[in-house]
């Protein structure tokens, strides 16, 4: 009663206010402090710097497969024919009569074929001896024997009844046939006999 009465109702009244107030907000605080909401860690993902982009890239080239095409060229042999045309040394022959040559000298081209040296040259130096090495050409593509005589300027005489100028040479052609040597002047169409190599008999 003393007590009540030292303080008075009003203080006693503030008091136990204020002793409440103290006991509600200590009593929410531990609601609150049991209750209360944790903070969520969270990952940001940043969008990389141009930086990181560029070396990313690199990467990925580097981890790309290069396959190379490579083209491979088969060699094959071809085997090709070709007909060769091989020149073949021709066994020449005798003429076999004096009949069988004039019958060769009649059916010949007259004109001279002239042909070039080993320098590509070709000079007509002389009527005669060009007509005779075309008769000896002529002969061995058909497969006979002929050979070039040069007569002096006394056989010229004795088988022509002339004179040849001083220094100058006739040349004709010759054939054997059997044992005789027959003579050709294919310019002048003269054929005769120039001698035997044995005695006739």
């Amino acid at each position: 009663m003393v007590i009540w009465s030292a303080f008075g109702l009003k203080t006693w009244t503030s008091i136990f206010r204020l002793l409440g107030i103290a006991v509600v907000s200590i009593f929410l605080g531990y609601i609150m402090g049991s209750n209360s909401i944790q903070p969520e860690v969270m990952a940001l993902t940043t969008s990389p710097t141009p930086a990181e982009e560029v070396i990313k890239e690199v990467e990925i080239v580097k981890e790309v497969e290069v396959i190379k095409e490579v083209k491979v060229i088969k060699e094959v042999e071809v085997i090709k024919e070709v007909e060769v045309i091989k020149e073949v040394p021709i066994k020449l022959r005798h003429f076999e009569s004096v009949q069988e040559l004039k019958d060769w000298l009649q059916q010949l081209d007259r004109r001279i074929r002239l042909r070039a040296n080993s320098e590509g040259i070709i000079q007509l130096t002389s009527i005669c001896e060009d007509i005779s090495m075309d008769l000896q050409d002529r002969a061995i593509e058909d497969g006979y024997k002929m050979s070039i005589e040069v007569l002096s300027k006394d056989e010229y005489h004795m088988w022509y009844g002339e004179w040849l100028d001083e220094g100058r040479l006739h040349a004709v052609n010759s054939v054997f046939i059997g044992n005789e040597a027959w003579f050709i002047d294919f310019a002048s169409d003269k054929v005769w006999l120039g001698a035997y190599l044995d005695d006739p008999k």
